[in-house]
């Protein structure tokens, strides 16, 4: 049983990283098992959750730029992108200077999930949900180099959904409550608040 009751639905051995490459937009999905099946799932679960775009004429996958990770470079993986239209780019083993993006986001986005779990004072068990809201966070920061079309700077939501972010909606990742257990004894009870 998970502590903090945490369920499986909840905590990922693995996380798939997906950023687009024009906007830096970036989306983290938990995978159950390192497989290509697992990553496909994932990959649908992008398309299916961002569909809306496409319906906009910008949601095109048309290049996949991945490490030479096993579920990356099995013959399944490679089926489902010539099968979709989707060019498949490994990086070389050993550089991951080649895949630079996900790896300078995946930099950010540790470093934002990190910081988060220190600060409610959590265990790694809460990994996943940190990186989901850290991922959140990220979305809605302006990134250096990142301009409108108006060429002021922009956060990767305002290039990838085209309006600006709502951020009235962020809170810290866990509120401590003070419950009354009678008239003499107080308790500090951590208020766990889901974050995905």
């Amino acid at each position: 049983m998970s502590p903090y009751g945490l369920t499986h639905a909840t905590t990922f051995p693995n996380n798939l990283l997906i950023v687009d490459a024009y906007s830096r937009h970036s989306k983290i999905y938990g995978l159950g098992h390192k497989s290509s099946s697992a990553v496909i799932g994932a990959l649908k679960k992008f398309q299916a959750d961002h569909s809306f775009l496409r319906d906009l004429g910008y949601m095109d996958t048309e290049k996949i730029h991945v490490d030479s990770g096993g579920e990356f470079d099995s013959n399944t993986f490679a089926e489902h992108c010539i099968k979709e239209g989707i060019k498949l780019v490994l990086a070389a083993p050993k550089k991951q200077c080649q895949n630079h993006l996900a790896e300078r986001t995946w930099q950010a986005l540790s470093s934002i999930a990190r910081s988060l779990l220190v600060h409610a004072r959590l265990p790694d068990t809460f990994w996943y949900q940190a990186l989901c809201y850290a991922t959140s966070i990220f979305n809605v920061l302006p990134v250096r180099g990142l301009k409108s079309q108006e060429e002021i700077p922009a956060t990767p939501h305002e290039l990838f959904y085209g309006s600006k972010p709502f951020i009235q909606s962020f809170r810290c990742l866990v509120a401590l409550a003070l419950l009354s257990a009678g008239p003499q004894t107080n308790k500090v009870v951590e208020n766990k608040l889901n974050v995905e």
